[in-house]
């Protein structure tokens, strides 16, 4: 599996970024979305990903039953902007997302985390599916790092 960069570890700092939301529109950064408690930050391949997808809704879940906690969840999805907000546009879903779905079309996000595939077997300039735990303080608390499109954890 060659990645472009090492892959960030626990005890790293998390790089910021600057993002806009497939969803709602709107730029974000780490600090925003880190602001009032941890962030679950999740790597994905695209909308195009039928197992991608599928955790959208999973995520949802999971953010109800933690909105307590002050955790906060959001995607990247490395892609095109008109093909996620194409996506969206048709998802019944969207309004019952409370989390951003954010494009790093560059690829700038993915690589800074390390998790950014140039090319293998399944995939071709996309992120490996990766989680990452961020604390306020841009440490990284926990992450995982996905071998193939279905490895999450």
């Amino acid at each position: 599996m060659p990645l472009q960069n090492r892959v960030l570890a626990v005890g790293d700092l998390a790089p910021d970024f600057l993002l806009r939301d497939a969803i709602r529109g709107g730029d974000y950064t780490l600090a925003d979305l880190t602001a009032r408690g941890p962030l679950v930050l999740k790597f994905q391949r695209g909308t195009w990903c039928p197992s991608c997808t599928t955790e959208f809704a999973q995520v949802r879940q999971m953010q109800e039953r933690c909105a307590g906690a002050g955790t906060r969840f959001a995607f990247v999805l490395c892609q095109k902007p008109y093909a996620a907000v194409s996506y969206f546009v048709k998802d019944p879903e969207r309004d019952r997302y409370g989390f951003p779905v954010l494009i790093d079309s560059a690829r700038s996000t993915a690589k800074a985390y390390g998790v950014y595939v140039p090319l293998n077997f399944e995939s071709i300039r996309i992120a490996r599916p990766a989680t990452f735990i961020n604390g306020p303080d841009r440490k990284i608390h926990w992450m995982y790092l996905g071998r193939y499109q279905r490895d999450w954890p």
